[in-house]
């Protein structure tokens, strides 16, 4: 069995960017995600958005799947989830 580091990201956020776009709910700012970094990988940088604190963060994965809620740049995880 191969060692796994688990990196509970939380990923909570309600993404409409305003109220011409208020129906349409990004669902890659919505619900928490479980991201594995596999030790014997080369990890890759991807984002996230952490509604607490309104911002989105580095997180590491190595086969990030995309249905993770992640972002390939920190530009785009601000773009699509923190509202102007």
């Amino acid at each position: 069995m191969r060692p796994t580091v688990v990196i509970l990201c939380v990923l909570v956020c309600l993404c409409a960017a305003g109220p011409q776009r208020s129906s349409r709910i990004n669902y890659k700012c919505t619900d928490p995600e479980e991201v594995e970094v596999e030790i014997w990988c080369k990890p890759k940088t991807k984002y996230s958005y952490v509604d607490s604190v309104k911002e989105c963060f580095k997180v590491t994965c190595c086969e990030c799947n995309p249905n993770q809620h992640l972002f390939d740049t920190k530009e785009e995880c601000e773009k699509t989830c923190i509202p102007k």
